[in-house]
């Protein structure tokens, strides 16, 4: 009862958080009914960040705040690893459903089956199937390499290879969420491509409430938005189209880096044979995905690269240059995206910079940036860090868990164990390394992450801080 009561606490938390913040966060823009689009998308930003910060920390604030609880109670010993996830998951549930209301708001076309049939298919199947693809492969991986190590790893590469191969489209056809381009929009695009001599494979229609459209340069496939047909007129879908043929001509080095961009992660489900051998939990994780975000950082400057190519391939393929700059301030009107960012790095240029590129003067001055920071999300942000240093001062204080308590006193009857007389130097006669990292389950362990962290990261005056742990430990 009391781990329902929890789950079912955390969700209702969340959403009517979510729901408020987001309500109170649009009123600037509600109010801005009759302005210029581009300054009613200055207004819209913010509410919009707030909805992703309510969407990203909102649930983990909601589960630390919980869990700072119940260390204050008796109950303490129940917060294991499955009360841990089964939290976590109502908290975004709950924040999720919230993101319906706000979205709807904006776009009222939204209808609660297409909203839950798109998240259902992007975050749960997609993103959620590719990061749990990725996180079953590292929990069943073995500590050392051997042959089921590396079918392990290569059944993994191959779900996310096959993603990119049009598995994740199949997906979304099977969710009804993207059909066949019909006869007039076929023939528009093979007139585009062949103007342009590019192949294209198929082209499909996405049910998105946005007016955008998408190239697949590995499949060589084009999708347009439904919205995006409905608001441009066929002069208009043709520049886009050619846009996005210009994606589909990029460099076979340039594909193979869109494709290892996708798989900067899959190095990490070696993780437990890598540390093993390193005889260190944190340092190759901590390296690559250090490693990654560099890339990822890279890869964006290409992107934006590329982008002003095709915006240059889709200007050169217009009579009239200013179908393609009209096309683009359409799309961005419809959207209610801000016309300039403050993010000089984005992949996509401003549309103020595009259109005077394209050698079309907008009608209106250059708008300024929106702002990015929220009042909300200084509120998310700050609460966040106040209980993540609660629950770290819990740690010490007496109302110890008992399977820290009970990791203690095994470590202390350990025959090899012996104190530090110093913590800030280590033992004088050096780190005693053949102490295990942590005791058997059946020993009173805890969970793994938990006795990792607590043993290498906290320094306890009353226990001997392992500096390196032991390769052949009891987990």
């Amino acid at each position: 009862m009391h781990l329902i009561q929890m789950a079912v606490g955390a969700f209702v938390a969340t959403y009517v958080l979510s729901r408020l913040m987001g309500h109170m966060a649009l009123r600037p823009w509600r109010k801005s009914a009759g302005q210029h689009w581009t300054q009613r998308a200055n207004l819209l930003f913010p509410a919009r960040v707030t909805a992703t910060l309510c969407l990203l920390i909102l649930p983990v604030d909601i589960y630390l705040a919980m869990k700072w609880y119940c260390l204050q109670r008796p109950m303490s010993h129940t917060l294991g690893t499955g009360l841990i996830w089964l939290i976590l998951f109502c908290a975004f549930a709950g924040s999720f459903l919230a993101q319906e209301s706000f979205l709807r708001k904006i776009y009222p076309e939204l209808n609660f089956g297409l909203f839950v049939r798109t998240v259902f298919a992007n975050l749960l199947l997609l993103r959620g199937g590719l990061i749990l693809v990725l996180c079953v492969t590292i929990l069943t991986m073995p500590s050392v390499f051997s042959l089921r190590t590396w079918l392990q790893a290569a059944v993994a590469l191959a779900v996310l290879l096959a993603m990119q191969y049009g598995l994740s489209r199949q997906i979304l056809v099977w969710l009804r969420l993207f059909k066949p381009a019909d006869e007039h929009l076929q023939k528009l695009v093979a007139d585009t491509a062949g103007r342009m001599r590019v192949t294209v494979s198929k082209v499909w229609i996405s049910q998105s409430i946005l007016a955008n459209a998408y190239a697949l340069p590995v499949t060589k496939e084009l999708i347009f938005t439904r919205e995006l047909l409905r608001q441009l007129n066929d002069d208009q879908i043709a520049a886009i189209c050619a846009h996005e043929l210009g994606h589909l001509t990029e460099s076979r080095a340039v594909r193979l880096a869109r494709q290892m961009n996708a798989l900067l992660f899959f190095p990490l489900v070696f993780i437990n044979p890598v540390t093993s051998l390193m005889h260190n939990d944190f340092l190759f994780p901590v390296i690559w995905v250090t490693l990654a975000l560099g890339i990822k950082i890279l890869m964006a400057r290409l992107g934006r690269r590329m982008e002003v190519r095709a915006d240059a391939i889709a200007r050169a393929q217009q009579v009239q240059p200013a179908v393609y700059a009209r096309a683009l301030e359409q799309i961005y009107q419809v959207n209610q995206m801000p016309a300039c960012m403050r993010r000089r790095k984005a992949v996509h240029p401003n549309l103020y910079d595009r259109m005077i590129a394209a050698g079309v003067t907008p009608d209106y001055a250059k708008p300024r940036p929106p702002r990015g920071n929220t009042v909300w999300g200084l509120i998310l942000s700050a609460a966040l860090g106040i209980l993540v240093v609660l629950n770290l001062l819990q740690v010490d204080s007496p109302r110890v868990p008992d399977s820290i308590r009970q990791y203690r006193q095994w470590l202390r009857n350990h025959p090899d164990y012996r104190s530090a007389p110093d913590l800030r130097h280590g033992p004088s006669d050096g780190p005693i390394q053949n102490i295990p990292l942590a005791p058997a389950p059946d020993n009173g362990g805890t969970d793994r992450l938990q006795r990792i962290l607590f043993f290498q990261l906290r320094a306890c005056p009353a226990l001997h801080y392992c500096w390196r742990p032991m390769k052949g430990n009891c987990l």
